[in-house]
């Protein structure tokens, strides 16, 4: 009894993308560069580990009031790098790099006002935004696609 080759890419993909919608985050680093230069030049450091499992919106990435989020809700966490630009009196900008527990749809959110959402990514592992992120969601289907591009015959 053969298994067809379209099956097995099917079932990989169903795979892949169950990891990325259903994974649970605990840890995220957490750090906002306006507060210290090594939150873009050395993110990986334990002063910057921040246990997601207990938080409340407002105590992840909205701490920094950025978005326009719910306060006292418990929230399916990812880890977020944003890249944010703050508008200041006198017409000048200041911009910062900020890392943390996010809601998985956290850059998808309304920003607040006076805030420029320069860049946002999202990824559904611990500890996964300490460098330029692209969403685990882009991986999975990426390598599904190149599956199905190269089996599928």
């Amino acid at each position: 009894m053969s298994v067809s080759k379209s099956v097995i890419v099917i079932a990989l993909c169903f795979l892949f993308s169950i990891d990325s919608v259903f994974s649970k985050v605990e840890k995220c680093y957490g750090c906002t560069s306006l507060v210290d230069v090594d939150c873009v030049l050395n993110p990986e450091q334990d002063k910057f580990v921040m246990d997601c499992k207990n938080l409340t919106f407002r105590q992840g990435i909205d701490s920094m009031r950025i978005f326009n989020g719910r306060d006292n809700e418990a929230v399916d966490w990812a880890c977020a790098k944003a890249t944010v630009s703050n508008d200041l009196p006198g017409n000048k900008t200041i911009k910062q790099v900020v890392r943390a527990c996010a809601p998985k749809n956290a850059c998808e959110q309304k920003v607040s006002s006076g805030i420029t959402l320069n860049s946002c990514d999202i990824c559904t592992s611990d500890l996964c935004n300490s460098s330029s992120v692209i969403s685990v969601g882009f991986y999975s289907l990426t390598i599904c696609l190149a599956m199905i591009f190269v089996y599928w015959k």
